[in-house]
This record gives structure tokens, C-alpha cells and sequence, in this order.
């Protein structure tokens, strides 16, 4: 939020961090009107989703730091851009911002693969997932949010359910990602043993995963973890094996 000289933004995505004040010129935006839009959302906001442990700040200094990427905000602002571009460059700027190095990845799925493979060689207790690139399905209904908020805030109106929504009870609902969450064989590997509720301590909620019919007790039926479940951060630990 920009307020006289000073532009105000939080740092990260901790809501108990203090607010930070940068100067104008340390904020500089080419074309700045449609950067800022693209910037906001693109690092989630109401109407769009986030990624974890990353904030607006860092988003907008890799925006400033890397001219490779500051041509994807046009992108986003042209109403006549297709699905396949506003994904590509979407997915080229989610990268970024998950790369820790200059060599280059295409694909989120690749990414996420290696730093899954990195973090369990390094772990020695559980793994925090969300810590995770988004796949490539999710990120590109991600992208659709944000292309569908912008031009929104530009005056254009277009059809939610086309732009990463879906009508639910007459609400509209963010979809995820187009594919599940894990392959079948995977899945299937994953089952709780809980003998009631299926709350924190559930190994199918800790995976962000519904209770199936191969679960010990509750059979994904006579628990509350049978609808679309919330990721659950805490690190806790359950007595029943993973089947």
C-alpha cells in the first residue's frame, strides 16, 4: 500500500511480523499500475490463494531483481491473453520465486519432485509439505484467480467458472488443482487408525487427505475428515503405523 513517500508491506506470511516501510525508490515498479495488480495477487490475497513462507516483499524484490521476469505482468493485464499463456508465464514466475539457484526449471512438477527429494535426504523429523512448490495443475488455477481478480479490478467482467472457480452451493468455491493430490498407489499407502474424530493427530489430515474405506476404524465414513480438509501445520504425531 503506497502512502505518501513510503509503501507499506508485510514481510512474509506471518501475521504477527510488524508491518515494513520501504522507500519509493527501493519499490520502483516498471509500468507500475499493472505490476502492483499482478503483484498482489499473483502472492495471494482474498480472491486468489498463497504459497507458504512466501511473502509480498520477497515477491515484489524478485520482480524488481530479475528483468526476465517483468514482462508477465502485460500478461495478466490483457484481456485477449489465453489459458495457455497466462499459465506458462504464471508457472515461469512461480519458479522463480521457489528457486534458490540460477539454473533454470520448466516444470513446478519437476521442481517440487526435487525438493521433496532434498528435504527428506536432509530431514530429521516430519516434513512440512506446504513447504512444497505448488504441482503444475494447482498452479495454474492459481493463475486463473489471478488473471480473473485483475481483470476484474480492470473493469472487465468475466465468467468465474472459467477463471479457476467452481459453483458449490451457490458459492463459489477455489478448485485446487485439476488432478488428486498423490498417485493412486501412494494414496492407498496412506490410512489412519483413529478411533474417533480424525482430528490434527490423523495421518490422512497431517497428508491432506480424506479418510478412505481402507482406513482401520472409520472407513472415511463416521469421521469428520470426509469433506475437503484445511493443511494442518502443527507438527504433531500420532501412535497408530501407517498401514
Amino acid at each position: 500500500m503506497i502512502l505518501g513517500n513510503l509503501i507499506y508491506g508485510n514481510n512474509g506470511p506471518n501475521p504477527d511480523v510488524d508491518e515494513k516501510a520501504l522507500s519509493k525508490d527501493e519499490w520502483y515498479l516498471p509500468d507500475c499500475k499493472k505490476s502492483i495488480l499482478f503483484l498482489h495477487e499473483i502472492s495471494g490475497c482474498d480472491t486468489t490463494s498463497g504459497f507458504y513462507g512466501k511473502g509480498k516483499l520477497q515477491t515484489v524484490q524478485l520482480f524488481n531483481h530479475n528483468k526476465y521476469l517483468q514482462d508477465i505482468p502485460e500478461i495478466f493485464s490483457n484481456p485477449k491473453s489465453s489459458y495457455t499463456d497466462i499459465e506458462r508465464a504464471g508457472e515461469k514466475f512461480i519458479i522463480a520465486l521457489y528457486s534458490n539457484t540460477k539454473k533454470e526449471e520448466n516444470s513446478l512438477n519437476k521442481m517440487r519432485h526435487d525438493c521433496f527429494n532434498k528435504l527428506v535426504g536432509q530431514a530429521s523429523s516430519a516434513i512440512l509439505l506446504p513447504k512444497l512448490p505448488p504441482t503444475t495443475e494447482a498452479a495454474h488455477q492459481h493463475c486463473r484467480r489471478t488473471f480473473h481478480q485483475v481483470q476484474t479490478w480492470q473493469g472487465e467482467c468475466l465468467k468465474p467458472s472459467s477463471w479457476g472457480w467452481k459453483l458449490e452451493n451457490k458459492s463459489l468455491t477455489p478448485i485446487y488443482t485439476t488432478k488428486g493430490p498423490a498417485p493412486a498407489k501412494i494414496v492407498s499407502l496412506i490410512t489412519c487408525g483413529c478411533n474417533k474424530g480424525c482430528g490434527k493427530k490423523c495421518k490422512c489430515v497431517r497428508a491432506n487427505l480424506r479418510c478412505t474405506t481402507l482406513c482401520k476404524n472409520c472407513r472415511g465414513q463416521s469421521c469428520i475428515n470426509t469433506e475437503a480438509i484445511d493443511i494442518i501445520e502443527e507438527e504433531e504425531e500420532e501412535d497408530n503405523d501407517i498401514i
